[in-house]
């Protein structure tokens, strides 16, 4: 009976500390109808329609989107951030192959945006990981920059293999910090004002 009730309670402060998801079934499905505007602009529809604007400006929407809701659910939906990437990595090496077939301006093999979602919950969910450790003394700072400087590493050589480039790999674990300070955040000014800074930021660097 007791534990049953400490399960209760457990379960209760945890849902109580995970900020809400309302956002993210409706961000789904935007991210979807995005996605789908992009590719029928850009592989399916007739050239001499002229609709290219719209792949370029209301496609572009697809992936912050995606970006953002990997960085929620690595966060607060998931035990395991590095198996829910490695989920999504599956997913991306099941799709490459179709992925490749599809006409693009370039010929340069370009891993598909699986790929940059997947190593980017791994970095966020590695360095978020690194800083815990540290800060609870079980890792020394010469491991930390030595952690630091092979994820630094990692994100430039992979930076030019993914879609979306340096930037679209560092913006999940931009999102993950931003969404982190949001849920920690007083209620006063200043804390929301930093931690809405830090969202902003996570889209700028998308934007670049």
């Amino acid at each position: 009976m007791e534990k049953t009730a400490g399960h209760a309670i457990a379960h209760e402060a945890a849902a109580t500390l995970r900020p809400s998801s309302h956002w993210t079934g409706w961000g789904q499905w935007l991210a979807l109808v995005t996605m789908t505007i992009d590719h029928l602009t850009r592989y399916i529809l007739p050239g001499d329609w002229d609709l290219s604007w719209a792949g370029s400006s209301i496609g572009r929407i697809a992936f912050p989107l995606f970006a953002a809701m990997v960085a929620w659910h690595g966060l607060f939906n998931t035990r395991n951030p590095l198996r829910y990437s490695r989920r999504i990595l599956i997913i991306g090496l099941v799709a490459q192959l179709p992925y490749m077939m599809m006409p693009r301006t370039s010929d340069a093999f370009i891993l598909n945006v699986c790929f940059t979602l997947a190593s980017g919950l791994a970095l966020g969910a590695l360095v978020r990981q690194g800083w815990q450790h540290y800060q609870q003394q079980t890792l020394t700072m010469p491991w930390l920059l030595a952690g630091a400087a092979l994820g630094v590493t990692v994100w430039y050589l992979l930076g030019f293999w993914v879609e979306y480039g340096h930037n679209g790999l560092l913006l999940i674990p931009l999102l993950m910090f931003a969404m982190h300070s949001l849920s920690q955040a007083d209620s006063d000014f200043q804390s929301r004002l930093w931690a809405g800074l830090a969202a902003f930021r996570s889209f700028g660097s998308q934007g670049k």
